[in-house]
């Protein structure tokens, strides 16, 4: 702003002379109370409009109003020492830094704009995204620390160059120490862009039950380096996201919720056939956790060493203690086998014991 125009204008068409230091302290009033306005307006209308519009919680709502009452701050304090003598420069004596005091509230007001505007992208933008296509808790917390660190890092050297300081010189030691950072921590890195591909591909989300890596559990939480698992011990289970992308993955909720199971049975020769099979259709149907549709059904697999080999087919829905369902039908099965004289085998092997006998003499 400049005051010597002001001045001249209020001189020629009001007649009205007034000092420099006095328009400056009219001007500061001014925006004192230009941003205060703006800042109670916003912070009692809008934002609580916004609010109701959106159904946001009290404590998005209180986060929005911090972030925009200081925003203004900076703001307020950026103008006042810009219209004031106070405004003083800071410089190096090779004068290669160089910067004033104003330079440090707007990089407060690069900042505090950078947390606006993140709360927008992922509370308004990202979230519609996420309640259309019905993404999970734990990618939308992933996403969303992406996002934010990735605001942030902007935001940083934005706020460095707002300052006046050389980011040139940042950029390249920065981009010395992650090369040194990457040499030493290659794992690490393969972790967090697994976890990437997982929150784009998701092949698992909160709540699934996996299998990975030689252990099943249920996913609790998914992030960038790691994804928590509880077993059915209730013990967590920490499983780095490269093994998740490495290795074979089993999802039992990946299409639905229902998995099937199979129990094999093995009966004596000459046992009948068709009772076998109506006996295991039967005590199936009976268990409360085995689903009608799809139906139970069962094979004749093959005609054992020892046995005939039979294996009934039931739906279940997924649980975590899934082997609990098995066990109970094994049970049923064999007081039904025992009730109706249907024995099991078991593996026989006759043993021929030959002497050899000695020439006589």
């Amino acid at each position: 702003m400049n005051i010597q125009a002001i001045q001249e204008f209020l001189n020629t068409v009001f007649g009205i002379s007034v000092s420099g230091i006095v328009l400056r302290i009219i001007a500061i009033a001014i925006v004192l109370f230009g941003c205060l306005l703006i800042t109670i307006v916003t912070n009692r209308t809008i934002i609580p409009w916004y609010s109701r519009k959106r159904k946001l919680g009290k404590q998005a709502r209180e986060y929005i109003i911090r972030a925009w009452s200081i925003l203004m701050f900076f703001v307020a304090m950026y103008l006042v020492l810009r219209l004031s003598t106070i405004d003083y420069i800071f410089q190096s004596g090779d004068g290669k830094i160089k910067f004033a005091i104003s330079s440090l509230a707007l990089a407060g007001i690069v900042v505090c704009s950078f947390r606006v505007i993140r709360w927008l992208i992922t509370q308004v933008f990202l979230r519609t995204y996420y309640s259309k296509y019905n993404v999970g808790i734990g990618a939308q917390f992933s996403f969303n620390q992406l996002v934010k660190y990735f605001l942030y890092v902007f935001a940083f050297f934005l706020a460095i160059q707002a300052m006046g300081l050389d980011v040139t010189l940042i950029w390249g030691a920065a981009a010395a120490l992650l090369v040194g950072i990457g040499l030493g921590l290659q794992q690490t890195f393969n972790d967090i862009l697994s976890g990437i591909i997982i929150l784009f591909e998701r092949p698992l989300k909160v709540g699934d039950i996996i299998s990975v890596a030689g252990s099943a559990g249920i996913v609790t939480r998914v992030g960038y380096r790691t994804c928590e698992l509880r077993t059915s011990d209730n013990k967590a289970l920490v499983v780095p996201n490269s093994h998740i992308t490495n290795n074979d993955l089993i999802n039992w909720n990946f299409n639905d919720n229902i998995i099937r199971i199979s129990i094999k049975v093995g009966v004596a020769y000459g046992t009948d056939t068709s009772l076998v099979k109506e006996l295991l259709l039967q005590v199936v149907a009976e268990h409360p956790q085995v689903l009608e549709d799809p139906e139970p059904f069962v094979r004749f697999n093959d005609f054992g060493a020892s046995s005939l080999d039979f294996e009934v087919y039931f739906w279940i829905k997924t649980k975590l203690d899934i082997g609990h369902t098995p066990s109970d039908l094994r049970f049923k099965i064999d007081e039904a086998f025992r009730k109706h004289s249907i024995s099991i085998p078991f593996p026989q092997r006759d043993i021929w014991v030959r002497q050899n006998q000695l020439p006589t003499e």
